[in-house]
């Protein structure tokens, strides 16, 4: 069997995202609750909705 991914590769990372970009989980609420919006407001199937 062989790996579904590739090697990280940090440097083309940083070259893309930059060497300044936050990491850390993404615990705002504030944003996953606009991403649960953008994804009601789309109406196509497979939605996401807020459970709580």
């Amino acid at each position: 069997m062989t790996s579904p991914t590739r090697p990280l590769d940090i440097d083309a990372e940083i070259n893309v995202c930059g060497a300044e970009t936050r990491g850390g989980p993404r615990t705002d609420h504030t944003v996953w609750r606009q991403v649960f919006a953008a994804a009601e407001s789309d109406g196509g199937p497979g939605r996401v909705r807020d459970a709580r």
